[in-house]
């Protein structure tokens, strides 16, 4: 069985069901039961992109996308280390409290998403708390932040609709 050690610094590419060019996540940082971090290096060539004064920058806005694609590999993460195969499709429901601290980043400016569990229910249901920093994790190199709701249903939960 798998500890979350082994997870330490794998890419995030291979914990999520998107296509590669749509992965805005780096590597898993750390994880446990109840958190975890990623980081993002975003290349100078990314769709995710704007131009702005002659720079390559990320709009702070599009970073709940970087946030629903750390909790995907939090549920990757959780699900295998439970002996329940790999993890299943996510729905991001909402968010609430988003908060953005800056405008955008510059391209080339690392950035960690760190994501907590709030709330998991039976049923697939969960509150993730998610917070992105540019940098290093730190109150003053907050980014974004946001309460995401999620609802990761179980195989049989589509046998019923």
């Amino acid at each position: 069985m798998n500890s979350f050690e082994d997870y330490k610094y794998k890419k995030c590419k291979h914990l999520l069901f998107h296509g590669n060019d749509i992965v805005l996540i780096d590597k898993v940082i750390e994880c446990s039961e109840n958190y975890i971090i990623v980081n993002a290096n975003l290349d100078k060539d990314s769709p995710f992109l704007d131009t702005y004064n002659g720079l390559k920058v990320f709009r702070t806005y599009k970073s709940i996308e970087m946030m629903a694609q750390s909790l995907g590999c939090f549920q990757y993460i959780n699900m295998s280390m439970h002996g329940e195969g790999k993890a299943k499709i996510g729905f991001l429901l909402g968010a609430r409290k988003f908060e953005i601290f800056i405008p955008h980043t510059v391209y080339n400016q690392e950035l960690f998403i760190e994501t907590r569990l709030s709330v998991q229910n039976d049923d697939g249901f969960g509150v993730y708390d998610s917070t992105i920093y540019v940098g290093s994790i730190g109150e003053n190199n907050k980014a974004a932040s946001a309460s995401l709701s999620v609802l990761s249903p179980k195989d049989d939960f589509f046998m019923h609709i």
